[in-house]
């Protein structure tokens, strides 16, 4: 408390102010909003901040009390209001607070910050508030929160509160006896959806798909955006298996329907993975990270379905973490080996060249697969250093086999859609033609045709470039993705493989056997040269003849065969002169 006195050297003949004149006139040197109140709880002087702030500038705060003004602070005392004003902040005699709803003489309840202060004059107590307006201090950190908290695209809860609410939703069921349902839920093929139309289209795929979920659940289920793709329902329970089927059955639901979104009309389904506490686990960490794993599952499954976490769940995750890291493993040691696959001139049997295909041969597995390995190494990345390997390793052997004199081979390289992204691809490709020695008109780069719609301007450009070394151009699984005539007749590309899907049921499907005719028509109006893929019985192989493609590759043919046994069957093509040169 401070008192106030006659400041030394000062005669009593001079003029003398009275401490609330000199207050009054301090009071309107400062920003802040400062009220002089005393111990009756009246206004005895108030800045024009405090004018302005309080009473919207009508200069008529002197002389009122101060009790309607604090009234959405806390219960004031009648009697002495600043003494219970002071008595709920930190300190006794000098407080310092925030209220949430301090009043204006309107009615208008604003955020602000008070301090007080309690001097005296003569003996009577005085108080000396000051009320800081933190209206915008307070919106921009509930805009701050909101940012740190909510997902700014759907509006949802993010992982951080996701992880806030679960831990609560645990804690209320421990203490209930009850469980929790987690359901993680991801967006199948999403990344399609981007690459296809774009990421705007894509955020407001996922808005709508937001907007579905939540329109559907119940009260109690929180519902959040965890992951690009990926949500999070978190839902307190005394009946699991029931929640988990009504979760299933309304995420379905959401995703039955096809979206409008800007005149497209998408088709989008779900993976959905469930977990519970207690029974997958009894921390946060461990329900989300059994939720991925079942979600996880759920997409190996052949996607648009569901899985309940289970130790076989645990397993299949890990062994694929294991195979990633093997993956590596085996990219250092030069574990992988190149198969070359035959491809044949169809009306004649003629070997045209080769597709070089990649094997894994894993120390303890033995040979794994490539439909085991390549989707991992597609995910984790590490198909772009594979498909190098690939390239340079095919390219060497290829140049080994020119200069033991068989013929003029073409090898058929797959780029995969990583690496036809890399900006890099055409140089490295250059080098590796440097290196090996191979001229570029004896190597074929096949590249998706999916692969080749997702940036097609950026991909003509790219092929454009890869032609000018000399190399052939091919779109591998023709007919699979979303190609049009008007894209094809400016593509610089020289052949087109059939998918094996469309030679499958020849000659028996009508549709397939149409389809087929149709490509080979068209690619021969275009100067285009057709490999059919997957051939494997002798009819699909003479209806092929007839419709007039112009080659063949498949089992019927020969399989994928390692360095000896395709060098042992150039020497017998050689010999029965079947070798012929190059397209």
């Amino acid at each position: 408390m401070t008192e106030f006195k006659r400041p030394l050297g000062q005669s009593s003949s001079e003029p003398q102010h009275t401490l609330r004149e000199v207050i009054s006139v301090v009071l309107d040197s400062l920003t802040d909003a400062v009220l002089l109140v005393n111990d009756q709880g009246v206004i005895e002087a108030a800045n024009q901040s405090a004018d302005k702030t309080l009473s919207g500038g009508d200069g008529q705060l002197k002389g009122k009390r101060i009790n309607p003004y604090l009234g959405g602070l806390c219960a004031i005392d009648a009697i002495d209001p600043l003494r219970s004003l002071m008595s709920i902040l930190p300190e006794s005699t000098i407080g310092t607070g925030r209220a949430t709803a301090l009043a204006r003489g309107d009615g208008f309840a604003f955020p602000a910050e008070l301090s007080v202060g309690e001097i005296l004059d003569n003996g009577q107590a005085l108080y000396l508030l000051t009320i800081r307006d933190i209206t915008d201090r307070r919106r921009i950190e509930n805009r701050l929160e909101r940012m740190a908290l909510y997902d700014t695209l759907t509006g949802l809860p993010n992982r951080l509160k996701m992880q806030t609410h679960l831990e609560l939703s645990i804690q209320e069921a421990k203490a209930a006896g009850k469980s929790v349902v987690v359901a993680g839920i991801d967006v199948d093929n999403f990344k399609n959806v981007n690459d296809f139309f774009g990421h705007q289209l894509g955020d407001r795929l996922l808005q709508a798909a937001a907007g579905r979920l939540r329109a559907d659940l119940e009260p109690g289920d929180i519902l959040g955006r965890v992951g690009g793709d990926d949500f999070l329902i978190c839902v307190p329970t005394e009946n699991v298996e029931a929640t988990m089927e009504r979760l299933r059955a309304r995420v379905q639901e959401a995703f039955d329907r096809t979206f409008i979104i800007d005149d497209f009309e998408l088709y989008a389904t779900a993976s959905v993975g469930f977990t519970s506490f207690p029974e997958h686990g009894s921390d946060v960490s461990t329900l989300l990270k059994n939720a991925e794993a079942a979600t996880y599952f759920a997409k190996e499954a052949g996607r648009n379905t569901y899985a309940i976490y289970s130790a076989r769940v645990t397993d299949r995750r890990s062994h694929r973490v294991s195979l990633e890291t093997d993956l590596r493993r085996g990219l250092e040691r030069n574990e992988f080996l190149v198969h070359y696959q035959p491809r044949l001139e169809a009306s004649t049997g003629r070997l045209r060249g080769m597709e070089a295909l990649i094997r894994w041969e894993h120390p303890e597995s033995g040979l794994v697969p490539p439909s085991q390995f390549i989707p991992i190494a597609e995910e984790s990345g590490l198909i772009v250093p594979i498909g190098l390997w690939v390239l340079e390793a095919a390219c060497r052997q290829t140049r080994r086999w020119l200069d033991a004199g068989f013929g003029d081979l073409k090898l058929a390289v797959n780029l995969s859609v990583r690496q036809f992204k890399d900006a890099g691809l055409v140089q490295k490709i250059q080098n590796v033609l440097i290196r090996t020695g191979l001229p570029a008109d004896h190597l074929e780069l096949e590249i998706t045709e999916s692969g080749l719609m997702n940036d097609i301007e950026r991909g003509m450009e790219v092929l454009a470039e890869l032609k000018n070394l000399g190399c052939t151009m091919a779109i591998d699984d023709f007919g699979t993705g979303y190609s049009s005539l008007s894209y094809l007749k400016r593509l610089p590309i020289d052949v087109l493989k059939i998918d094996r899907s469309f030679v499958m049921g020849l000659p028996q499907e009508r549709s397939d056997l149409s389809i087929v005719n149709a490509v080979v028509g068209m690619a021969r109006s275009l100067g285009l040269v057709t490999v059919a893929e997957g051939v494997e019985s002798n009819d699909q192989l003479s209806t092929l003849v007839s419709i007039g493609c112009d080659e063949v590759q498949g089992y019927l043919l020969s399989r994928p065969l390692t360095v000896p046994e395709f060098h042992s069957y150039l020497t017998g093509m050689k010999e029965r002169d079947l070798i012929s040169g190059a397209h």
